[in-house]
């Protein structure tokens, strides 16, 4: 299954635009799942479900990876979790499509082989966060919403965007954090624009604790907070209001999280859900969303 075909034994082949569409969304998410390229890039026809694609979309997954564009492999799993889809990553033949399609050097695409080699933490959270990603923009574009901006984390992380600031303590204690996000959007609907830090919970790491320095979903909204009075928030993204949205794993954990932002006065800036409310038609207008300090469940865009 994740061995390609003998170069004399290749099935026939023709990319077509939406294969180069399949191409670039991989490059631009760094690693899709079967189900999320058939999400993003084959919508149902005339009231058809999306099972009826589901052959199409592997047919066409099949030649590009056949063809040395796409490289894929199996999802790292427990015997009693099943079987996970293949997830695809790009691969060398993809290199010269892309500089074409955008019209700069193949040095300027960003791959290497070793890209294809991710850990299974930093892939499971990796196809979680495109999971949300997704979910996002098809909503997005089925509701009239224009999605303005996306960066991922790999962009955040470089140097030009990371910014740092200064938390404090119960005790008086200073420590420098570094704000990187999962992810940030901005949303408008024609009247309001949104502007949103999203954080990506796998339910892994420490809410709260009593060593300052120990790195926890606590500290982590004391830097936002931090963040958002520097005023490097408002400078760094053009917005007067931050909104950090969390989408964890289940109800327990989001209501846990909630209560830490509230015990820190995290009220109305730190939003929660679930991965299993998160869809194109729920993520942005169905009310699927906590807010801390507020009672009951809020549409995103309203």
């Amino acid at each position: 299954m994740t061995k390609r075909a003998k170069k004399g034994r290749l099935p026939g082949f023709r990319m077509t635009p939406r294969d180069k569409e399949v191409v670039k969304a991989v490059y631009t998410h760094r690693a899709l799942t079967t189900p999320q390229i058939e999400i993003l890039l084959f919508p149902p026809d005339n009231g058809q479900v999306h099972g009826t694609k589901t052959s199409r979309v592997r047919h066409r997954l099949k030649l590009l990876f056949h063809h040395g564009y796409l490289f894929r492999d199996e999802q790292p799993t427990k015997l009693s979790a099943g079987k996970k889809p293949l997830v695809y990553l790009l691969d060398r033949k993809a290199i010269s499509l892309l500089a074409s399609e955008y019209g700069v050097f193949e040095e300027d695409i960003d791959w290497s082989p070793r890209n294809n080699k991710l850990a299974q933490r930093f892939l499971n959270h990796l196809l979680s966060m495109n999971d949300v990603r997704i979910a996002i923009e098809v909503g997005a574009g089925k509701q009239g919403i224009q999605l303005l901006h996306w960066l991922d984390e790999k962009t955040l992380k470089s140097r030009e965007m990371k910014d740092s600031v200064e938390i404090a303590g119960s005790e008086g204690q200073i420590a420098k954090a570094t704000i990187v996000p999962d992810g940030y959007f901005a949303l408008t609907d024609g009247v309001y624009d949104y502007h949103n830090l999203l954080e990506i919970d796998m339910g892994t790491e420490t809410g709260i604790s009593d060593k300052f320095n120990r790195r926890t979903f606590a500290r982590k909204i004391r830097g936002y907070l931090a963040y958002y009075d520097s005023g490097k928030y408002a400078k760094k993204y053009g917005a007067t209001a931050m909104t950090v949205l969390t989408v964890t794993t289940g109800q327990a954990r989001m209501s846990n999280l909630k209560k830490i932002a509230e015990r820190l006065d995290g009220d109305e800036m730190f939003w929660f859900t679930t991965f299993d409310q998160v869809s194109p038609e729920t993520v942005l207008t169905v009310p699927i969303w906590t807010v801390a300090g507020q009672k009951g469940f809020h549409p995103l865009v309203w």
